[in-house]
């Protein structure tokens, strides 16, 4: 079983409440997958990822060996840049679970920050529901805004963002530079180490910006409508 320090029926308010969840497995590595899956399930509805699978491995990769589009494909074995996942679709899963199966023998921490520790001003929060972004998706791209007051959720991605418009390109380094002066929640990744965060307002990124991970370090992942 997963160990947790809440009743599961309260778990997604008390991941709304905090904005992320760290917990801990107990159950042996063969059944480290399906024990991710019942957990998402009290959450909500598990959506497929990339791979059309629930159930999603990740292992950082060389740029060269990366799908096209990915922020592999951009940034490597690097950090990856603080964002929501899903964030080019037209609405990103509520929940991401990560759990960790082995750290990496370099291993590289993931990084949090709820965008309303911001502390944005009026103008730049008008900035951020205005502003015009494409947001590329192949075939599916679509034009959107980082906030809109008719949706519960935030959109920031720029791997997959495109600035439309000065004002655009002003939000992004204002955001940028306001997550600099915050300073990001870094959590260091133990085999077993389970980590649900509220992908409507939690960005989340991998590593440090000095960070390089190694191609060993091998986390899941499960999305959550």
């Amino acid at each position: 079983m997963i160990d947790t320090p809440e009743n599961l029926s309260d778990l997604a308010h008390r991941v709304c409440e905090l904005g992320w969840l760290p917990m801990r497995a107990s159950l042996s590595h063969d059944r480290f997958g399906d024990e991710i899956l019942s957990l998402a399930r009290t959450l909500g509805e598990p959506c497929v990822g990339r791979n059309g699978r629930l159930l999603e491995r990740l292992a950082p990769r060389e740029s060269s060996k990366a799908n096209t589009n990915s922020l592999s494909a951009t940034h490597g074995v690097s950090a990856f840049p603080l964002h929501i996942d899903g964030a080019h679709k037209p609405g990103p899963p509520r929940f991401v679970i990560l759990a960790c199966e082995r750290p990496g023998s370099l291993p590289v921490p993931t990084i949090l920050a709820r965008f309303d520790a911001l502390d944005l001003t009026s103008a730049e929060r008008h900035q951020c529901e205005t502003a015009p972004f494409l947001i590329r998706n192949g075939r599916r791209s679509f034009y959107s805004t980082i906030l809109d007051t008719s949706r519960p959720f935030l959109r920031f991605d720029q791997g997959c963002m495109t600035a439309l418009s000065e004002a655009a390109s002003d939000v992004f380094r204002t955001i940028a530079a306001r997550l600099v002066k915050l300073g990001p929640t870094v959590i260091e990744w133990a085999a077993g180490d389970i980590l649900i965060v509220d992908n409507w307002r939690v960005l989340h990124g991998r590593g440090l910006p000095s960070s390089t991970a190694s191609t060993d370090r091998r986390l899941i992942r499960v999305s959550v409508q």
